[in-house]
Formats: C-alpha cells, structure tokens, sequence
C-alpha cells in the first residue's frame, strides 16, 4: 500500500459522507439525513482506524495485527447495532450513510498514485535537483 493511500482514503470517506447526507436528505426527509449523517462519522472513524492501523502494521507481529484488524471490525458492527437499534438513528439513512466507507476506500484508491509512478515522481526530481 502507497504511504499516501490512507490519508487520501480518509479524505475521500469525509467527502462521500457528505455526499451521502446530502443525498439521504433529498430523497427522504431530515431524519434520514441525521441517520445518514450518523453512519458518516462512524465510517470516518473507521477510516481513521484504518489508517492508524496501517501505520502500525510494520512494528507489528502478525497475530498482533490481526488482533487489532479483529478488535477494529467488531468496534464497527457494535457502533453500528448501538445506532441503529439502542439510539434508534433512521435505518434506511444510516444504511446509506454507511456506505461512504466504502465509497472512500475506492475513491481514495483511485485517487492515490500507484507507488511505481511515485518512485519515478521522485527520482525524476532528485536527477533535476542534482540528487544521484
């Protein structure tokens, strides 16, 4: 993974977050947009754990990580059960807004150079500033 695909990936979740609010309040009412709204801020959360999680993946060990990929996955479906059925959030918004998860991860993917083109990126400007 490109060191730039997280935080492109976390920019790209709040992006679609919004778009998805925005999309619930016009083909429902307010109360699909908050539920909507609601899923948002989870899914940016879980973007941001992704990203922190990323990070820590190199130090490390694999059972660590798996611990971490385990405990951040389970964090996400009690926070979803939590929204939906104890605070009562708007299902059909919250199912949407959710969505911008996913949205993220594909729009940040896209969005992130592939790591070859980067390497040649900053070669290309080492030799022009006389870097070898």
């Amino acid at each position: 993974m490109n060191s730039q695909s997280p935080s492109k990936i976390l920019s790209a979740t709040v992006a679609s977050s919004i778009l998805l609010t925005l999309t619930a309040f016009a083909i429902w009412d307010e109360h699909a947009a908050i539920g909507a709204a609601v899923a948002g801020v989870v899914a940016c959360v879980n973007a941001y754990a992704i990203h922190w999680v990323t990070s820590k993946a190199s130090t490390l060990n694999p059972g660590g990580l798996a611990g971490l990929v385990l405990f951040k996955t389970i964090a996400l479906l009690v926070s979803c059960w939590i929204c939906i059925v104890k605070i009562g959030v708007d299902f059909n918004g919250f199912t949407l807004g959710i969505g911008a998860l996913v949205l993220g991860v594909l729009l940040g993917s896209a969005l992130t150079p592939k790591a070859s083109n980067v390497a040649e990126t900053s070669a290309t400007k080492d030799r022009e500033h006389g870097i070898a």
